[in-house]
């Protein structure tokens, strides 16, 4: 159960310095240049107007995206981060992470991506998930880090391949 950690701790560095980054510009439109890609038309997805859900996704919808096993979900609630952890006794699961950062906007994550990749981690942009997404592929496996409006979601896929995260993806999208 070694992925697990490089997940977390990839994105919770990435997180704590998204946290740093300046409020002083607001969020650049959905069409602007991100240095990821962007194009003029993104996903309905990508809106100021997203908002945490009350409660995680079934185990059971999780599992069907990405094809594995998955358990739970083990939550935790705070007031601007809901953590959805799909875990099971013998292999990692999915972890879906949603976190409000005000001020967080594609042109900084864009930014923070390019100056402080996570570590043992490729990192190709996805410009057809919320305003700014990334894959990160560690030796772990797929996790997709997606802004839209000022919530940073994070999804580590449990060893499932690329198109099965991002299937998990559109769908937290969706709501």
């Amino acid at each position: 159960m070694t992925t697990r950690p490089v997940f977390v701790v990839a994105a919770a560095v990435l997180l704590a310095a998204l946290a740093g980054c300046s409020t002083a510009h607001p969020a650049a439109p959905s069409g602007s240049p991100s240095g990821a890609g962007s194009s003029a038309s993104k996903s309905p997805a990508a809106h100021a107007g997203f908002k945490i859900p009350d409660t995680c996704l079934s185990a059971t919808e999780v599992s069907g995206l990405l094809g594995l096993p998955e358990a739970g979900p083990k939550v935790v609630k705070e007031t601007d981060q809901l953590i959805c952890e799909y875990l099971t006794a013998t292999q990692n699961g999915a972890i879906i992470n949603y976190q409000i950062k005000p001020g967080v906007s594609a042109a900084s994550l864009a930014a923070e991506m390019a100056s402080n990749p996570p570590a043992d981690a490729t990192v190709t942009p996805i410009d057809h998930l919320g305003d700014a997404a990334y894959e990160l592929d560690a030796a772990g496996g797929v996790s997709i880090l997606i802004i839209t409006g000022s919530t940073i979601i994070d999804i580590a896929g449990g060893g499932a391949p690329l198109p099965k995260v991002e299937a998990l993806a559109l769908d937290v999208l969706a709501g």
